[in-house]
């Protein structure tokens, strides 16, 4: 992985999975995350070494001073003036879409992807929590949606609902050292980590 890579994971709507996402491409290499979520879910799953929770107050750290790290910012709620500067310096913005179809779930959907195109056209779509089944229907739904809405087209990943997730903000364990585990660990976890490792590649650079 090349050093000094940055992401954001954001979205309007709450329970879209952002924290969940930013948590496992954490813990799949070396990330460290900010938040400026003093609420936030990190300190389940991370070591007090590799997340870095804002103060109200507490400035940014600089894109200087964070030169040659790996960061993946999780902003919470509405962008502030920090979390709009993090957009801004990061290489890609994940946006993560639940049950996309349903109109509130659609509306913050296009409200997230409308307030990042201010500051990054660097926008990576994920249908988050995904049912295999509705995955093909999505994906045109999404296409057809982004055509009408949007100037440009976003790449766009899946990543099915599955407890892998649940265990990893349990323990700390990436999803792919629980596969690794063996057994019914690799039966029902696998696909999913196939999903997150192809979403992890085109983060850093591959296709």
């Amino acid at each position: 992985m090349t050093k000094g890579k940055k992401i954001t994971v954001w979205t309007l709507k709450g329970g879209e999975g952002k924290t969940t996402i930013a948590c496992a491409i954490a813990l799949e290499g070396d990330w460290a995350i900010i938040t400026n979520d003093i609420h936030s879910d990190l300190t389940s799953a991370l070591k007090e070494e590799h997340y870095l929770v804002l103060d109200p107050d507490q400035p940014l750290p600089t894109k200087k001073e964070l030169e040659g790290a790996n960061i993946i910012f999780d902003p919470g709620g509405f962008l502030d003036h920090r979390m709009i500067d993090a957009v801004k310096m990061s290489d890609y913005v994940i946006i993560p879409v639940s049950e996309f179809g349903k109109k509130l779930n659609t509306e913050r959907f296009i409200a997230s992807v409308l307030e990042i195109e201010q500051y990054n056209k660097n926008i990576v779509i994920v249908l988050n929590k995904i049912a295999q089944e509705n995955v093909e229907e999505a994906r045109k739904a999404l296409k057809q949606l982004m055509s009408k809405e949007f100037k440009a087209t976003y790449p766009i990943f899946e990543i099915k609902k599955n407890e892998a997730f649940e265990m990893m903000l349990n323990t700390g364990a990436s999803i792919s050292e629980i596969v690794k585990r063996g057994g019914l660990f690799r039966r029902w976890f696998q696909p999913v980590d196939g999903q997150l490792q192809k979403l992890i590649k085109f983060i850093n650079g591959g296709k």
